[in-house]
């Protein structure tokens, strides 16, 4: 029996030639680069119209989903590394059941989304609105002081 399971894993043989299998790690890491960047710039041309409009908050929370996307990719990667694919798909068929009945039951929740965002727009425009006003009185009062000297 030992000697089966010393052959099933490759004990006494030589390893393998591969040496064809080589990868030119100067053209892949110039890809990843690439590839990466078009990315990026992809997500900056996305974001930024949103950031010019007057709903700062779709802008946070785009950024805040980003964030929380690579913090779960990261997670995910990290629980990988101590579990097996077959785990990590049962986990996530069992998520993917339950995360929408859980979404239907508690349909309310939205209500109170939409009552957040209404009074961070108000609290937004109050700070602009205060923000502005300093600004023409300051303007104002450098005009007058130029028309005094």
């Amino acid at each position: 029996m030992g000697g089966f399971v010393m052959d099933a894993i490759g004990f006494g043989e030589a390893p393998p030639n591969i040496s064809g299998l080589e990868i030119k790690e100067q053209q892949a890491a110039m890809e990843w680069a690439n590839s990466i960047r078009e990315w990026v710039e992809e997500a900056f041309q996305w974001m930024f119209p949103l950031g010019g409009e007057r709903s700062w908050y779709s802008y946070v929370f785009t950024g805040a989903a980003a964030a929380a996307a690579a913090t779960g990719w990261w997670l995910l990667s990290h629980v990988g590394s101590f579990s097996h694919l077959l785990t990590i798909l049962y986990g996530g068929i069992v998520v993917g059941m339950t995360v929408p009945l859980i979404y239907v039951k508690y349909d309310y929740i939205w209500e109170y989304v939409c009552l957040l965002m209404n009074q961070c727009r108000r609290f937004y425009e109050l700070i602009d609105e205060k923000a502005s006003r300093k600004m023409k009185n300051k303007m104002a009062g450098e005009k007058k002081e130029k028309k005094i000297e």
